[in-house]
């Protein structure tokens, strides 16, 4: 019998599942991922970095009992090059409407979420 194959001889697929733990792929990653933003009003486009978040402190953010706060998000997430932040909570709740939404928009990318994901957390 094969490591594949169960006692009644059906094929069993190899635990994705276990894998993923195992690699480390199940995680958040501490690499930042780069996304590019068209500026708003412009066609002018920027890199941004974007730190991916584990669920707990996504969930938090997402969740708040106070309410959903972008500019939290944003300052979690948006980064410099060197992982450094970028803007605090204070500066980024003081963005023209049209720059947090587009850098909110990254934040979630970067989470890895689908748009069916972002949209049950109520933020596509």
């Amino acid at each position: 019998m094969s490591e594949n194959e169960s006692p009644t001889g059906v094929i069993v697929p190899v635990n994705a599942f276990l894998e993923a733990i195992n690699s480390g792929a199940a995680f958040a990653s501490t690499d930042l991922r780069t996304d590019t933003i068209t500026m708003p009003g412009t066609e002018d486009t920027a890199t941004v970095y974007v730190r991916e978040l584990p669920d707990k402190q996504l969930r938090d953010i997402l969740t708040d009992p106070a309410g959903y706060d972008r500019a939290r998000l944003i300052a979690e997430c948006i980064r410099k090059e060197d992982g450094k932040t970028l803007l605090t909570r204070e500066q980024a709740s003081k963005l023209k409407p049209k720059m947090a939404m587009v850098l909110e928009e990254a934040a979630m990318r970067g989470q890895s979420l689908s748009k069916d994901e972002q949209e049950k957390t109520g933020n596509a």
